[in-house]
């Protein structure tokens, strides 16, 4: 049987839905405070209401906390397979050694309680964000990252995870290691993640822009490769997962125009940083929400990056991208009907900048 831990988040859930289609029976991992309601808002955008329901009641859901050995221990009977999703994202400096403790911890007690378990498969989702930078080139599975120059507890919560997966493989359990670039896909709650947040703020009027590159990839691609490379049992590798290379401005361009707005036409340098930052502390304290621009996220966002998926190509020579444009634009029309009356006539601070 297949277990999913992370399965009410954005790939967890896309990751269920795929499995579900191919008529795999799924054990999913959940906590005592988790919404799984959440999966029949995603299943919804791709299925009708009944298929949705359909879908989400195939779904046998275990109790664990990921930082208890023993209750994994016990979800684990009878798993033959692991896809481990399960993380804690955020660039938020207050809560770093939650994250650092809480991701490596989780991904530690699992792959231990997998060789106990003798589970035959475990495909870990990690990030971009745990390689190395290379400033001159392509960052390729091979840019080996080293831990004092990450830019944010994130990055190095994904490296040492990545640590504890490689040290499993080498104790006999057959592990992939998958580095998607920045996912983009549909939310059941936009407020949740960085992606709903950034479509707010082009909604709203976003004004600014960083100068960088980065990659992009659909969630529904990162599904579909992990499903893939499972089954080709490509084990003890790691493959970079991501679409196209583009720069931010770009991609709040394509935002902005699907959404019928005004493209961003401030580019923010290193003295107009500063001041975004305590802007969007004041936009986010009117909104009453999380801010966007943190300062570790703006230390990340603020290094061009260049992703190559060449190893994965090579390694699935069907696999076909969907196009950044085709993603922005599902998202966006699906976010669009989201909103209510009141999200459609708000105004933010950022909108007298336009």
């Amino acid at each position: 049987m297949i277990l999913i831990t992370g399965a009410t988040g954005l790939v967890g859930s896309h990751l269920a839905f795929e499995l579900l289609k191919k008529e795999e029976k799924i054990i999913a991992l959940k906590r005592k405070t988790s919404n799984i309601e959440k999966l029949k808002t995603i299943f919804s955008f791709y299925t009708d209401k009944d298929t949705a329901n359909k879908y989400f009641n195939r779904i046998e859901w275990r109790e664990a906390d990921l930082l208890n050995i023993y209750e994994i221990y016990e979800a684990l009977e009878g798993i033959s397979m692991i896809y481990h999703t399960a993380a804690i994202v955020s660039f938020e400096k207050k809560h770093g050694y939650d994250i650092l403790f809480n991701n490596v911890n989780s991904t530690a007690n699992l792959v231990n309680a997998a060789l106990d378990r003798k589970v035959e498969k475990f495909i870990h989702v990690s990030s971009v964000a745990s390689l190395g930078d290379n400033p001159n080139g392509l960052i390729t599975e091979d840019t080996h990252a080293i831990p004092e120059q990450k830019l944010s507890f994130y990055s190095k919560s994904k490296y040492y995870s990545e640590l504890e997966v490689w040290r499993a493989q080498q104790e006999g359990l057959n592990t992939i290691i998958l580095n998607p670039s920045v996912i983009l896909g549909p939310l059941a709650d936009w407020k949740s993640k960085v992606i709903g947040k950034v479509l707010f703020l082009v909604w709203e009027g976003l004004p600014f822009y960083v100068n960088v590159r980065t990659g992009f990839v659909d969630v529904r691609d990162v599904v579909k490769a992990m499903s893939m490379l499972a089954e080709k049992e490509v084990y003890e590798q790691r493959f970079i997962i991501s679409a196209e290379n583009l720069y931010i401005k770009e991609l709040l361009d394509i935002i902005a125009e699907t959404m019928g707005k005004p493209k961003p036409k401030y580019l923010i340098n290193k003295y107009w940083i500063k001041a975004a930052y305590w802007l969007e502390q004041i936009c986010s304290k009117f909104n009453l929400t999380d801010p966007i621009l943190t300062k570790e996220y703006l230390n990340y966002v603020n290094i061009d990056q260049r992703f190559s998926s060449e190893k994965l190509l090579r390694t699935l020579p069907d696999f076909k991208y969907i196009p950044i444009n085709d993603t922005i634009n599902f998202i966006v029309n699906l976010f669009l009907e989201s909103l209510s009356e009141k999200e459609k006539k708000q105004k933010s601070l950022l909108s007298i900048f336009q």
